[in-house]
C-alpha cells in the first residue's frame, strides 16, 4: 500500500513538472512567433530621421560609436497604393535588405523582357488579400500616381500579427514605388538584452533633436499588452498547476503518517526523536518528488514533440527553464515540511493507550 501511494506521489510530479514544461514552452513559443516579425524587421529599435538620407547615414556612424549597440542598419520606411483583384488598399512599405529575410523561393511565369520588381509581403497581407503568392498585383506612388508592376511573394519570417500586412522590398526599390515620400531610418539592435532603457537614453543623447525614436512596444502597443496578458495568464496558470502537485504530494504524505501512527510512536519509545522522523519524512519526500521531475522533464519533452503538430508556432524550450523544474522540486519540500510538522505531533503516550 506504501509503495502505491509514493508511486501516486510520483506520477503526480511527473504530471506537473510536463504539464508546466508545456505551459511556459507554448507561452514562450507564442512570444517568440509574434515578436520575432517585428524584431527582424525593426530591431530593438526603430530611429527615423525627419530630415534626408545624409543626415541619417551620419546618425548611423554615431550611433556605432555606443558600446551596447551591435548594429545600426539603413531603412526607408514609406507608403502606396496597392492595386489588386479589382480593390485597392494603402499599404506601407518598408525598405531593407531582403537577403536577410528565409523566404521559398517561389516558382514566377514571368517574361524575360517584363519590367518588374519582386517585393516579399507577409502572411498578414496575403490572408487579407485572399491570394496565393506569388501573385501580380500594381502599386501606385502617392500624388505622382504613377503605376508600376510587381510581383508579391509571400515572406515567411514574419507572422501574422506582429506587422499586420507590411511589405518588404529593396530601399531603393521602396523608394521608387513610394516616389520619394517616406522617411530614412535606422535599424537598432543591442548587443546583449538587458538595459534596452538606458541603451535607448545613450541614442537620444547621441542622436539629438531631428529622430523619432521608437521600440517595438512604442510602435505595436497592442501586440505589447498582448503579450503582458498572456505572460500574466501564464504565471497564474504555472502558479496554480505547480501548488496541485505540491498538495497531492503533501497529502500523500500526510496519508503515510496518519496510517502509521502506532509505529512512529513505537520509534519514539526506542529513542528516535521526532527530529530524525521528520527529517525521514523530508528526505523521503524530496527522493519522491525528485524522481517525479526527473520524469516530468522527460515527458515534458514528449509534451513538446506531440504539440509541435497541433500549433501554429514552434513551442520553445529556454536554457534558463531547469529553474522552473528546480523550483517545482522545491515547492513540493517545502509542502513536504507539513507531514513532517503532523509526525513531530504524535504523543507515543496516546497511540499506546
Amino acid at each position: 500500500m506504501n509503495g502505491i501511494s509514493l508511486m501516486l506521489g510520483i506520477g503526480t510530479i511527473a504530471i506537473t513538472v510536463s504539464v508546466l514544461m508545456g505551459v511556459r514552452g507554448v507561452i514562450q513559443g507564442f512570444e517568440w512567433h509574434l515578436v520575432t516579425g517585428i524584431h527582424l524587421v525593426m530591431g530593438d529599435w526603430l530611429v527615423e530621421s525627419m530630415f534626408n538620407q545624409d543626415h541619417r547615414n551620419r546618425g548611423m556612424s554615431q550611433l556605432l560609436s555606443i558600446k551596447g549597440i551591435q548594429s545600426a542598419e539603413p531603412i526607408y520606411i514609406g507608403s502606396a497604393i496597392l492595386l489588386i483583384n479589382g480593390s485597392f488598399q494603402v499599404v506601407p512599405i518598408l525598405g531593407t535588405h531582403s537577403n536577410r529575410f528565409k523566404y521559398p523561393v517561389l516558382p514566377t511565369a514571368a517574361s524575360p523582357r517584363a519590367s518588374y520588381s519582386t517585393v516579399l509581403i507577409s502572411q498578414g497581407l496575403k490572408e487579407r488579400l485572399a491570394i496565393q503568392c506569388p501573385a501580380w498585383a500594381i502599386v501606385q506612388t502617392p500624388f505622382i500616381q504613377q503605376n508600376k508592376r510587381v510581383l508579391l511573394a509571400q515572406s515567411v519570417p514574419l507572422p501574422p500579427i506582429a506587422d499586420w500586412g507590411m511589405m518588404i522590398t529593396t530601399p531603393s526599390n521602396a523608394v521608387a514605388l513610394t516616389g520619394g515620400l517616406g522617411t530614412w531610418g535606422i535599424q537598432v539592435r543591442a548587443r546583449h538584452p538587458h538595459h534596452l532603457s538606458q541603451i535607448q537614453i545613450q541614442i537620444e543623447r547621441t542622436l539629438g533633436r531631428g529622430w523619432v525614436i521608437q521600440n517595438w512596444q512604442d510602435r505595436y502597443p497592442q501586440l505589447a499588452k498582448t503579450l503582458l496578458m498572456t505572460r500574466q495568464v501564464g504565471v497564474i496558470i504555472t502558479l496554480l498547476v505547480g501548488c496541485l502537485g505540491g498538495v497531492c504530494l503533501a497529502m500523500v504524505m500526510g496519508g503515510l503518517v496518519q496510517r502509521h501512527h502506532t509505529s512512529i510512536a513505537i520509534l519514539r519509545l526506542n529513542g528516535i526523536t521526532s527530529f530524525q522522523i521528520a527529517m525521514a519524512i523530508l528526505i523521503t519526500t524530496a527522493l519522491v518528488s525528485g524522481i517525479g521531475c526527473v520524469m516530468g522533464s522527460a515527458l515534458g519533452w514528449a509534451v513538446f514533440w506531440v504539440l509541435r503538430g497541433y500549433l501554429p508556432f514552434e513551442c520553445v524550450w529556454l536554457g534558463q527553464d531547469w529553474i522552473g523544474v528546480v523550483g517545482c522540486w522545491m515547492g513540493c519540500l517545502l509542502f513536504g515540511m507539513w507531514p513532517a510538522w503532523r509526525s513531530t505531533r504524535v504523543d507515543p503516550g496516546i497511540i499506546i493507550k
